[in-house]
Parts: C-alpha cells; sequence; structure tokens
C-alpha cells in the first residue's frame, strides 16, 4: 500500500501571529502525561549505530510506511519507547527522539490510535512540553507540542484538539544570536492539507526520475 502525494502550503512570515501559550506541565521529574514513564538519564550513555555526527545507521524500528506504522504502540508508554529505541538517554538523543516524531508526522499517515499515543509521547519527551494554542500556514488553530533545538528555534507539531490529527509545523525564534533573527518570529510554517492512502504508487510519466 503507498501513498501519494500530499498537499502542503508553506510561507515564511517576518513576525509571529498567535504566539503559543505559556508552557504546560508540572514537576520537571514527571511525566506531563499519564502513563507515560521517562527512563533515568544516565548522561553518555549511547546504543545503536551512527554515522557520523547526527546521523543514524537505517534501521528497521525507523521505518515510516503505513503497513508498518500502522503497528505501532497506541499506549503512550509503548510509543514513548518506541522513539527512544536505539538511542542512548543523554540530550541528543532527547532530541533524536524528537526528530523521529517529525519522521512519523510528515512522511506517512498515521491511524487515529497512534496519532494519540505520538501526541501524548512527544510532549514527555525530556525538553518537549505542550505550549497551548498554535496556528498553521492554512491559519488552522490547533493544540502544539514543542521542543528548543539547537539552532535558537522552537519547533512546534501542531495537532487537532479533538482527533489530533497532524495539521502542520512551525519554527519559531527563542534565541536571536544562534537564530539570527528577531526573537518570536516564525521562520517557517507549514499546513499539511490532505493525506489519501492508494492500492499502488501513481503513475510517473519520466520513469527516470522516479527511480532517482
Amino acid at each position: 500500500m503507498a501513498l501519494r502525494d500530499r498537499d502542503e502550503a508553506d510561507r515564511s512570515p517576518c513576525t509571529d501571529r498567535g504566539a503559543p501559550s505559556a508552557r504546560l506541565g508540572t514537576h520537571r521529574r514527571r511525566p506531563r502525561h499519564r502513563g507515560v514513564h521517562r527512563p533515568q538519564r544516565r548522561t553518555g550513555q549511547r546504543t545503536g549505530p551512527r554515522q557520523g555526527p547526527g546521523r543514524r545507521a537505517p534501521t528497521e524500528h525507523r521505518r515510516t510506511d503505513y503497513a508498518y506504522v500502522s503497528r505501532l504502540p497506541a499506549d503512550p508508554e509503548q510509543m514513548y519507547r518506541h522513539l527512544y529505541r536505539g538511542l542512548g538517554n543523554d540530550a541528543l538523543a532527547d532530541y533524536e527522539a524528537w526528530t523521529n516524531v517529525g519522521e512519523l508526522l510528515q512522511a506517512t499517515y498515521v491511524p487515529a490510535p497512534q496519532r494519540a499515543a505520538l501526541f501524548r509521547a512527544a510532549a514527555s519527551i525530556r525538553g518537549a512540553a505542550p505550549v497551548g494554542d498554535a496556528v498553521d500556514a492554512a491559519g488552522r488553530t490547533g493544540t502544539a507540542v514543542a521542543m528548543t533545538g539547537p539552532g535558537g528555534l522552537r519547533e512546534e507539531y501542531i495537532f487537532d484538539r479533538k482527533t489530533y490529527r497532524y495539521l502542520g509545523k512551525r519554527s519559531v525564534v527563542v534565541n536571536a544570536e544562534k537564530a539570527q533573527a528577531p526573537v518570536g518570529s516564525v521562520l517557517s510554517s507549514t499546513a499539511l492539507l490532505k493525506v489519501t492512502v492508494a492500492d499502488r504508487a501513481p503513475a510517473c510519466p519520466e520513469r527516470d526520475r522516479c527511480l532517482d
């Protein structure tokens, strides 16, 4: 089963419209969502192969095809463990787990049970937190989970409040020196408008180009 191309609207406004509200959550040592347990961090510990700085070797559990994603756990704690599978327990592992969330959301259609588990697991990643309302590139308001990356940008994944359907992503400046832009600026904003599931890949008029 293959996925057809998705329509995605992009824009890069200069200022932030509809900045998210204050961070939610409780004590740092406790998970922010019931039923998700964070393993204790052991600085410097890492498992799993790497291919150069910041790159992981491709592995089976990082597949993003629908057949595989539809079998991922619908339990938030198990989904959390899946995001960290093959990683360590340091700050870089946290950011890589966050990147794994984005790969799942943007590369395939995630069924509703897995979407809900992914939202709760993402909010429990160390350094990530719900940020309340956020607006995607199509002007739709949803609830976002965000994490600040090494480049001084707060990366927000925006979900529908009721269905947890993925709406889009935006990047907001939180460190002017690192991002080389004013704090509060929205440097990128996307909106996922449509996803369809097909029985076969769409026909490609240029065979050589499709094989690249």
